[in-house]
């Protein structure tokens, strides 16, 4: 393997991490979202935002 590879292969599988990461965040996001304005998840706060 030469230093070349190992380059690419340091930068690539971080950079695939984080875009896994991102991904998985951006979905979760958009779920956690709908289902607050169908009114399924309330905040956990003692008083509601006014």
């Amino acid at each position: 393997m030469t230093p070349l590879d190992v380059g690419i292969i340091a930068v690539a599988v971080p950079a695939l991490g984080i875009t896994v990461w991102a991904t998985a965040m951006f979905f979760l996001g958009r779920i956690v979202r709908a289902h607050r304005k169908l009114g399924r998840i309330t905040y956990l706060a003692e008083t509601q935002p006014s």
